[in-house]
């Protein structure tokens, strides 16, 4: 399995089929995951936690200003959250580094 071993901080606000499909497929690749709403719980969480990457709404981009993980951003519509599409960058990214 491609991310097994990878713990990764899911950040969106809107829980939703998206999301939940993100969860699976990370999960399904070997990855573990912990999502949350919002910028405050997970700069709390990487503090608690260690994650080896960060997977965000693109609307919440700020996050990069907060931890020294990769972070990955997605959009908020369409082919943007194609959440087979964001675990295939996910793997090229945690391959590359």
């Amino acid at each position: 399995m491609p991310l097994q071993g990878h713990n990764i901080l899911i950040v969106d606000p809107d829980i939703d089929g998206f999301v939940n499909d993100l969860q699976r497929l990370l999960g399904d690749a070997g990855a573990d995951t912990l999502v949350t709403r919002d910028l405050p719980t997970a700069r709390r969480r990487s503090e608690t936690f260690e994650f080896t990457a960060v997977v965000a709404r693109s609307d919440l981009s700020e996050i990069k200003d907060h931890v020294t993980l990769p972070t990955l951003l997605y959009g908020t519509r369409g082919a943007e959250r194609n959440a087979g599409a964001v675990v295939r960058r996910l793997k090229r990214r945690l391959s590359a580094s």
